[in-house]
């Protein structure tokens, strides 16, 4: 698969957890839950690409704005 984009699924290869990615901005990643994180893009591996209705419900829910 490709490079991580937001709304994907990837498994994070350190620790061996699948997460969904909330955000991807350089060379990070930050899935969703608590504690907020981030991690290396470059340790994550994309086992599902996020379809259109994933993203809106990122939109609605996590709009990047309120990361920020």
């Amino acid at each position: 698969m490709n490079e991580p984009e937001r709304g994907d699924t990837v498994r994070h290869r350190p620790s061996g957890e699948e997460w969904l990615l909330i955000r991807v901005e350089g060379d990070y990643v930050y899935p969703g839950g608590w504690p907020i994180s981030r991690a290396l893009k470059a340790d994550c591996v994309v086992v599902k690409k996020a379809d259109a209705e994933a993203i809106a419900f990122l939109d609605q829910h996590a709009p990047l704005e309120a990361g920020k």
